[in-house]
């Protein structure tokens, strides 16, 4: 969570700069009389990691030393936390197709004080319609006991207070799936859309807005928009890092080497349901990988691309599990010969 410190609900120093220390309070509910935990940052942020099963806690700021010695408490605002699982798709990695709404873009939104990286669409301010933004992948196949959910937190920008609300709505591969309509009330809304029926199959997710009456201040946002595995025995992923990719000699041959030591350390071939790597390439460093630019897999930290057009390219490398999941895609190397 971020904290900007001019905002009502946040504390400041008496000259409206950031303190040089915040104490937060963290409560399981609402009206709870005391915090669960009490934690301190020095700057006007703070990674909040669930405790068990929390999906959402209550917290609280004050100022501990800045320029005006302390500072009162600000208003209890609601934080929603990360839905534990899997990440398979993540939307902040993709240029959607957008319909209807020029100024869509992924970019921090503050709604109610609290600041997180989200998609902001508005509606058209020509014509009573919806704005769209598509974004495809592939999903994976499931076992029994473990779904495919879109998660996200739903909001309307803090200064929306002309909006007479703005119904968001999420469709897949074509079926309408969710819709709710939310106001500018200063909250974030979390919402899950399950999207098991689709495992296995190349997704198509499209995140729908649409006036009421009409579409002033209608600041729409989705944040944090992403696809999870969650069940039993799901954990998250790391990535794989450490990618180079050298041309030989012989035309037409790329040979792509990385790290089996992960993102946070470990060693993916020790990685429990670890089956091998997955490589794909594109003609930009922002493609995201699916079934259509998949080149194949190696079970060694090496792949030879021998299809290799002459042309500028980029791959990505994932990390395959027996469960036909994926780890998040690697970051894009560049091969221009």
């Amino acid at each position: 969570m971020w904290w900007p410190p001019a905002d009502r609900r946040s504390p400041s120093t008496s000259n409206g700069f950031f303190a040089d220390n915040y104490r937060v309070e963290l409560f399981d509910t609402a009206d709870a009389a005391a915090p669960s935990r009490t934690v301190s940052a020095r700057q006007a942020s703070l990674d909040v990691r669930p405790v068990g099963d929390e999906q959402e806690v209550w917290a609280r700021v004050a100022v501990v030393d800045g320029a005006d010695g302390g500072g009162a408490w600000s208003d209890r605002f609601r934080l929603s936390l990360p839905r534990p699982g899997r990440l398979v798709l993540d939307l902040a990695r993709q240029n959607p197709r957008v319909t209807n709404s020029p100024d869509t873009a992924f970019r921090p939104i503050i709604v109610g004080g609290v600041s997180q990286p989200s998609l902001f669409e508005h509606p058209s301010i020509k014509e009573i319609t919806w704005a769209t933004a598509e974004f495809t992948g592939q999903l994976p196949s499931v076992t029994a006991g473990r779904r495919l959910l879109f998660v996200a937190d739903l909001g309307l920008k803090d200064g929306a207070t002309l909006s007479d609300g703005v119904r968001f709505a999420v469709s897949g591969n074509g079926r309408d799936r969710f819709e709710q309509l939310v106001k500018p009330d200063g909250a974030w809304h979390a919402v899950e859309v399950d999207l098991t029926d689709l495992a296995g199959q190349a997704l198509s997710l499209v995140l729908k807005v649409h006036p009421n009456a009409h579409s002033a201040a209608d600041w729409a946002a989705w944040a944090e928009p992403r696809v999870l595995l969650v069940g039993p025995g799901v954990v998250d992923l790391p990535t794989v890092v450490g990618i180079t990719a050298l041309g030989k000699e012989v035309r037409g041959r790329v040979t792509l080497r990385w790290q089996e030591k992960t993102s946070d350390g470990r060693l993916w071939p020790q990685l429990a349901g670890f089956s091998g790597y997955r490589v794909y390439r594109g003609a930009d460093r922002g493609f995201q990988p699916g079934a259509a630019n998949r080149l194949g897999e190696s079970k060694t930290s090496q792949f030879v691309d021998a299809t290799f057009d002459g042309r500028e390219t980029y791959y990505r490398v994932t990390a395959a599990m027996a469960d036909g999941s994926e780890s998040p895609p690697s970051e894009a190397v560049q091969y221009a010969p």
